[in-house]
């Protein structure tokens, strides 16, 4: 008996799409339908790690790509664990 061939679940240069690609579909879901995008906030606090405000840019200028437009709200930290 011939043993079956075990097939890689790695995509290959071949398969794996390219980054216009990447982008193109969270494009398409990020606006839900609206034309223009839409926009919403990214509450967050600098307050207890400045390393949130800095993750806030980051998300930011992710969901930007995809047509979000995100506004980020770096609130008093007492603010921000009453809204959270």
């Amino acid at each position: 008996m011939h043993p079956l061939p075990v097939r890689s679940r790695r995509p290959t240069a071949r398969t794996w799409p390219s980054r216009s690609a990447r982008l193109e579909k969270p494009r398409a879901h990020g606006r839900g339908g609206v034309p223009n995008g839409f926009e919403t906030s990214i509450l967050t606090t600098r307050m207890r790690q400045q390393e949130y405000l800095d993750l806030a840019v980051l998300y930011q200028q992710d969901l930007a790509k995809i047509g979000i437009r995100a506004r980020i709200e770096d609130v008093e930290l007492a603010q921000y664990e009453h809204r959270t």
